[in-house]
């Protein structure tokens, strides 16, 4: 190609993409996770290009590869704000939800990527996770799911945090069978914790100060058709 090609967005991210490569190799050779990690500085802003998202998401896919750079890989995608990121997210999810470190990390990046399919993802990963609260590490990736779903501002995200909040407020202590031996006591953190993650999450999507599950329900009642968010 001749001189005048130099200034095609294209060749911009080829010049990019071959850049990250080599740094990243370079990280490979020196077993040196922070090179690899800055790597991706070279893709900013790279990623609504389908060859750049596909280079990030074949990283995060090497099963050899330390979580600080799955990690990286991971925010990129959310960043991107590229509604193609998301099941390449949820893959990534699905083949490390065992991972504790990673798996709440993934959730969260769903957060960034400000489409309603994102809504949708976090609705799964959520929802079979939300009430064990007996298992610290399920419920930690569901509150992960339920913070990224606090930055994406549509109705369905309200549908859903209510639909989530219902359950989780009814199992309060004093509201159902609730022994309040001291077994019980980290189960109560865990589910009070998570009452509260939801209720932070309804504030930060409609901007609104409320506080028990009937009043958010009064207020969605009557303001789910009009409501936009701000």
């Amino acid at each position: 190609s001749g001189q005048g090609d130099q200034g095609k967005p294209e060749d911009k991210v080829k010049e990019a993409l071959a850049a990250f490569v080599k740094r990243y190799s370079e990280g490979e050779k020196k077993k040196d996770e922070n090179i690899r990690v800055g790597a991706f500085d070279l893709l900013i802003g790279m990623l609504s290009d389908q060859r750049a998202l596909d280079t990030v998401a074949k990283v995060l896919g090497v099963r050899s590869e330390t979580d600080t750079v799955k990690y990286r890989a991971a925010q990129m995608l959310g960043e991107s704000a590229n509604p193609k990121a998301i099941p390449v997210l949820v893959k990534a999810f699905n083949a490390n939800e065992r991972n504790v470190n990673l798996a709440p990390m993934i959730a969260r990046a769903l957060g960034s990527v400000s489409d309603k399919s994102a809504v949708t993802e976090l609705d799964k990963i959520i929802r079979p996770r939300v009430e064990r609260f007996d298992n610290t590490d399920a419920v930690g990736i569901a509150q992960a799911g339920i913070q990224a779903l606090g930055r994406l501002r549509f109705p369905e995200s309200v549908d859903l945090l209510l639909s989530l909040l219902g359950p989780v407020e009814a199992k309060g202590p004093g509201k159902g069978k609730h022994s309040g031996g001291p077994s019980e006591e980290g189960v109560e953190e865990q589910r009070a914790a998570t009452e509260q993650a939801l209720v932070d999450a309804l504030k930060a999507v409609t901007a609104q100060e409320l506080g028990a599950f009937e009043e958010w329900k009064k207020w969605w009642g009557e303001n789910r058709e009009t409501w936009k968010p701000e």
